[in-house]
């Protein structure tokens, strides 16, 4: 697969949206104006690899993340891994 078919894919809007979960430390700090944290390093780092800006979209817990996909909003998130989510989200490890 080809930069360009990964970009396509991974971020099909042109840029990337990032679901960062604030209600799990381990992933993410602070708030929504100032979250950090790996998830934020990681996801920016995939973002200019692939060569599109990430957009983050702060969520208080797991479960308004799994809300966000059932709606396609995001393009990629941070979440523990949980056997009754994966029915809709795919999880790598």
């Amino acid at each position: 697969m080809s930069l360009a078919e990964h970009r396509g894919a991974l971020a099909p809007l042109g840029f990337l949206r990032v679901a960062i979960n604030l209600g799990n430390p381990v992933l993410a700090q602070g708030d929504a104006r100032s979250p950090r944290g790996p998830s934020l390093e990681l996801a920016t780092a995939l973002a200019q690899r692939i060569g599109v800006q990430a957009r983050f979209r702060c969520h208080d817990a797991a479960a308004s993340v799994v809300a966000a996909a059932n709606e396609d909003g995001w393009d990629l998130a941070f979440l523990a891994i949980d056997p009754a989510r994966a029915d809709r989200i795919a999880f790598s490890a």
